[in-house]
């Protein structure tokens, strides 16, 4: 996760694990600033959320988990600084999966606190509008409206029955567990102010997205609600208006995307570049580091490929190195397997949660293969047709004191002891080494 460009101003940069408490991975500097904390590393992430949000925004992040969901959405996270202040963030963040199982989140966190001269400018506007108002008895579930709310529905007032039960009978199926879940929040104590968005039912079946906003403001001598007044605002507009600009971010995220892609792949055979190499090199012993995820990397040289490109020229040449690299993607073929054109006529494989007998085995696959497809090369010393070399590293040889770049050197001198072999076969160094 880059820090550039998000050390100064209001935009916090920061991913958690999702272990219990949530401890933080790494944060942008700039939040030891805003929040006036000095240590932020390793801290749980929950131990910075107000007490107010910290079950709403626990209870969307499973929900958004369970799902299977990549992105995650908080238009509100409250965290604690140093002193009695509280700041408001709008949270967006990505999920990240080990398989199915929920591994990290990474997110852009927006101090709200600069935009609350927009937010008055925004609140100037709904008063100026049509606003409905409905006032709830809790002790009979009598409830009164006013004239728009009925109409904001579609509805004439004494066409609505004064309960409850009317009431509820308007929200949207999948929003009514989270209304209840607000409404009873509020009516607890546990949040200052009642706020829920959900969808209503429209007289002509559509539905209508409501900002519903509302308080306790009586209770009786035991301390129950008994009056509870609010305002139901129709934010349809809002949320279309919403729902395209969500909808261009994610053209925009597929571009960029597209973008990455472009600056990753190798342009000849659609094999990772060099780059790209790197960078998933980079992960894979992050996690080794981690949780002991062991991964092995496999490094493939095409034997005597110089006089098969002499010989029959750089088109034949090009061919023959996309007809390989077709062969070692059918041969590491899960989602977690990688393939890279690592220089000219030499590639890589890394294999992610694969130890070294599950690597001899695929590369000897490999090997096969690539062989099996007959692709003549009379300039070979070995035989009639084109074959590869496989050296093989797994991060359990050189250990947690080691690097990447250990592992990439351990790869480098099985590939140099299988081509001291006679090439077109599959070494690996020994423990000693």
């Amino acid at each position: 996760m880059s820090q550039t460009n998000f050390n100064q101003g209001r935009v916090v940069l920061v991913a958690w694990l999702l272990q219990p408490g949530w401890p933080i991975e790494q944060i942008s500097d700039n939040a030891k600033d805003l929040l006036g904390l000095d240590q932020l590393q390793k801290t749980p992430l929950s131990r910075l959320i107000s007490d107010d949000v910290l079950e709403h925004f626990n209870r969307d992040l499973e929900k958004s988990i369970a799902s299977q969901d990549d992105e995650f959405i908080f238009s509100d996270l409250r965290l604690k600084t140093q002193g009695t202040e509280v700041l408001s963030f709008y949270c967006q963040a990505k999920l990240f999966y080990n398989g199915e199982n929920p591994e990290k989140c990474e997110a852009l966190l927006v101090n709200d606190t600069h935009t609350l001269q927009t937010q008055a400018r925004l609140d100037l506007v709904l008063e100026a509008t049509k606003v409905g108002l409905w006032d709830w008895n809790p002790e009979t579930n009598d409830v009164t409206y006013d004239d728009q709310w009925a109409q904001m529905l579609g509805y004439e007032l004494n066409e609505i029955q004064p309960t409850f039960a009317a009431l509820e009978s308007r929200v949207h199926p999948e929003d009514t567990e989270e209304w209840h879940w607000d409404i009873e929040a509020h009516m607890e104590g546990k949040i200052p102010v009642y706020r829920n968005v959900h969808r209503m039912k429209h007289r002509d079946g559509h539905w209508r997205y409501i900002l519903d906003r509302g308080k306790v403001v009586k209770r009786d001598a035991q301390g129950n609600p008994v009056q509870v007044t609010g305002t139901h605002t129709d934010i349809t507009e809002l949320k279309d208006a919403e729902k395209k600009l969500r909808e261009a971010n994610q053209e925009l995220e597929r571009q960029n995307q597209v973008i990455y892609e472009q600056a990753t792949r190798d342009g000849l055979t659609g094999a990772g570049n060099r780059k790209a190499f790197d960078e998933r090199l980079q992960q894979e012993w992050g996690a080794y580091l981690r949780s002991n995820r062991r991964t092995s990397l496999l490094l493939v040289d095409v034997d005597y490929f110089k006089g098969f490109n002499e010989r029959f020229g750089h088109l034949a040449g090009d061919q023959c190195l996309k007809d390989i690299v077709a062969e070692l993607k059918n041969t590491a073929a899960r989602n977690t397997d990688y393939v890279c054109r690592y220089k000219g006529d030499q590639f890589a494989i890394i294999l992610a949660d694969t130890e070294l007998s599950g690597s001899k085995s695929l590369a000897e696959r490999a090997r096969r293969n690539v062989e099996d497809c007959l692709i003549e090369n009379p300039d070979s010393k070995i035989g009639q047709f084109i074959t590869v070399t496989v050296g093989i590293a797994e991060t359990a040889q050189i250990g947690t004191g080691g690097s990447q770049t250990s592992l990439l050197e351990l790869a480098k001198k099985a590939l140099d002891h299988a081509k001291q072999d006679g090439r077109n076969c599959v070494r690996w160094m020994p423990p000693s080494v």
